[in-house]
């Protein structure tokens, strides 16, 4: 059984965690949010790539988008304080996206255990 935890699943969640914390504080704007999930998830594909995560980025990138639009039309359940684009954060969709990439790696990961 393979348990060790490679760091193509520690880095991108250290950085999700680091993230989520930073954007949390309310103190960072918004385009320094977007250029560090930007960062974040060039920096998740330098160091690790499997072949498909590109396809995977822009199908959660897209789903990030019409969820949160289409959400955001139906009802008003979250109001972003800080947000251009539909009313959204630019850094949204972009969370989606690496966010889809990450949860498929660690689903593969956690399969390799039971194996």
């Amino acid at each position: 059984m393979n348990t060790i935890i490679s760091s193509d699943i520690v880095v991108p969640f250290i950085g999700f965690v680091l993230f989520f914390i930073v954007q949390a504080t309310g103190r960072t704007s918004e385009k320094a949010l977007t250029l560090t999930i930007l960062l974040l998830s060039g920096g998740i594909f330098v160091l690790h790539y499997n072949a498909g995560e590109t396809a995977l980025f822009l199908l959660g990138l897209a789903f990030g988008l019409i969820i949160e639009i289409g959400l955001r039309k139906l009802g008003s359940q979250q109001k972003w304080s800080r947000a251009s684009l539909l009313g959204i954060p630019y850094w949204l969709p972009f969370a989606w996206g690496i966010g889809f990439v990450v949860i498929t790696r660690l689903g593969l990961f956690v399969r390799t255990l039971f194996l």
